[in-house]
């Protein structure tokens, strides 16, 4: 796990013995889930030194040092948190998704309990921020479909009319806003039902999953994987796309799903992507598959993506993208065979 104070310009690694992070290649790792109401407090799933299993992990300076979280979600010694959300009018309500469904807290953590009916896979949760704080509607959406709760997740019901059957997710992601009252939530469908990222269709819903209605067509040599919002703001969604030819794509809509486009357009010497020296000197665009990507909270214009290899980031809504994992260090222009100084992302690879 690294971490970065200064916008990416630098990383270092948090030691192991306090944080060691488990990958579920190729779904990713658990992304880190910050308090949106104390910036000391962060969540996150892996392990310490040399267990052989992850758990909850939490930490209450800003991600410096962390400790394991007490009591624990009984979630059983192999299961993998996949998603961890707090709710931004409430962080004493937290909702965990795992490998194998879901669990709940009220009490900022001192007591866990099984979020009832939620089965597989969990890809994503959203917390209905337009409904009442203290009895939140909540949708989960995991590799056998989309549920919903309606009393801040005491209890739940599947919620996928519209979705193509059998239904299996490989994404799943919405934002809502209080003001006026909105929630628009997407869903990536797997047609091959096994859940795996092999995602081709974007759905959407504009009514709390009453129904699903298909947002953006894909295929399975040309589909999408993920799709993340920024909470705050239905409106703007990001879909990560891999294609045949193996270059890697970013579909964006700012017009809650009507409409799609392609964001990210790496080119060698042009393009919207200032690429780094593995692209440059390694293998352009290698085809590893997107592993995740996530979207600022408070700014839908700053998105970070990942794949196998490199990081990208952009700060002004796609319009530009920038590698974030090394800095050039030579005469313009970059190209192949210049001198790179390392962010420190790569201090522990043999890959390359």
């Amino acid at each position: 796990i690294y971490r970065s104070t200064n916008n990416t310009a630098n990383y270092t690694m948090v030691d192991f013995m306090q944080f060691g992070s488990l990958t579920d290649y190729p779904n990713g790792s658990c992304p880190i889930a910050y308090d949106p109401n104390n910036v000391n407090n962060l969540w996150a799933f892996g392990m310490q030194a040399d267990d052989v299993s992850g758990s909850l992990l939490k930490s209450t300076d800003e991600g410096v040092h962390w400790s394991y979280a007490a009591p624990q979600p009984p979630a059983g010694t192999w299961s993998r948190i996949n998603q961890i959300v707090l709710d931004r009018g409430d962080s004493n309500f937290i909702l965990l998704g795992t490998d194998t469904g879901a669990y709940r807290t009220t009490n900022g953590g001192g007591t866990w309990t099984t979020c009832p009916t939620v089965a597989g896979y969990v890809w994503g949760i959203v917390i209905d921020q337009s409904s009442t704080v203290g009895n939140r509607i909540c949708y989960i959406g995991s590799n056998t479909g989309v549920f919903k709760s309606v009393n801040e997740g005491a209890a739940w019901a599947t919620a996928n009319t519209g979705l193509p059957g059998p239904v299996s997710l490989t994404g799943f992601s919405g934002a809502s806003t209080s003001a006026p009252a909105t929630v628009v939530l997407y869903a990536v469908y797997d047609p091959t039902g096994l859940g795996t990222g092999n995602g081709t269709d974007i759905y959407r819903s504009v009514n709390g999953a009453a129904n699903w209605t298909l947002a953006k067509l894909g295929t399975v040599t040309d589909g999408f994987n993920k799709v993340e919002c920024s909470e705050n703001y239905p409106a703007t969604a990001y879909a990560l796309n891999n294609a045949a030819v193996s270059v890697e794509a970013v579909w964006k809509t700012t017009d809650y799903g009507a409409t799609w486009n392609n964001v990210f357009n790496p080119v060698k010497g042009g393009g919207n992507v200032t690429l780094g020296w593995i692209d440059w000197d390694i293998l352009f665009q290698e085809g590893a598959a997107w592993i995740q990507i996530k979207v600022d909270p408070a700014n839908p214009n700053r998105v970070a993506a990942t794949d196998l290899d490199t990081s990208y980031q952009t700060t002004d809504g796609g319009t530009t993208w920038n590698q974030i994992y090394s800095t050039f260090a030579d005469t313009n222009p970059i190209g192949a065979g210049k001198k790179w100084t390392s962010r420190g992302l790569e201090v522990t690879t043999s890959w390359h």
